[in-house]
Formats: structure tokens, sequence, C-alpha cells
């Protein structure tokens, strides 16, 4: 299974007639991730330093960038996560399994469109 992240708005968007693959790049191993996490992290944390230094009203927005950009790593981490997992012989015979015992066909899910 290959996992992609999303890169734009009308990613997975059907058009008509057409069916659509998300045009993101392949998402990086865990391993990966966690290292770029650590060096992105201290990187960007020198300038939170020095503007935290500067100004220290800035602390509740530096906070929320702290946030953003952890929640961010992290949500590249699961990804790579379940991209390394998918590839695991338990793991395709499960999703076999479950795709042979559903009662309807299984199919990718689709993003509806807003009323």
């Amino acid at each position: 299974m290959e996992i992609t992240r999303d890169e734009g708005e009308n990613v997975g968007r059907r058009k008509k007639g057409k069916s659509t693959r998300p045009r993101g790049g392949v998402v990086d191993g865990a391993a990966k991730v966690a290292r770029q996490t650590g060096a992105l992290l201290e990187k960007r944390a020198e300038d939170w330093l020095e503007r935290l230094s500067d100004d220290p009203a800035l602390f509740g927005a530096i906070e929320l960038e702290v946030h953003a950009a952890v929640r961010s790593q992290a949500d590249l981490l699961v990804a790579g996560l379940l991209a390394q997992a998918s590839r695991s012989p338990k793991i395709v015979a499960h999703v076999e399994l479950v795709t042979a015992g559903a009662e309807a066909p299984l199919r990718s899910p689709e993003k509806k469109n807003a009323p």
C-alpha cells in the first residue's frame, strides 16, 4: 500500500467520469520522519528563542507555532508508520480477510459534495 500526502485542495476529488489518485508525494518511513523532526525542531527552536528573547509578549504566538510544527510532524510520523506497517504480511492478510468477509464490495472512501 502506498500512502501519499495531500498537497492541494482538490486532491482526491472525483472528476466527471474519471477517478483520481492523490497527487501528494510518497510518505517517508517513520525513522526518516523522526530524524527530520529533530532537525526541524532544533533549527526552529533557535528562531523561537531569539524572537521570544527579543519580545516576551510573543510567547502565545510562539507557543501556537511550536504546537503546529509538532502536530504536523506527528501526522507525518503516523503516516510513515502506517505505510511501513501496511507492507507487513500480517496486515496484507488481514486486509484480504476483511475485504473477503465484507457483505458488500469495499472501495476507497469518497469525499461527499457539500449540500
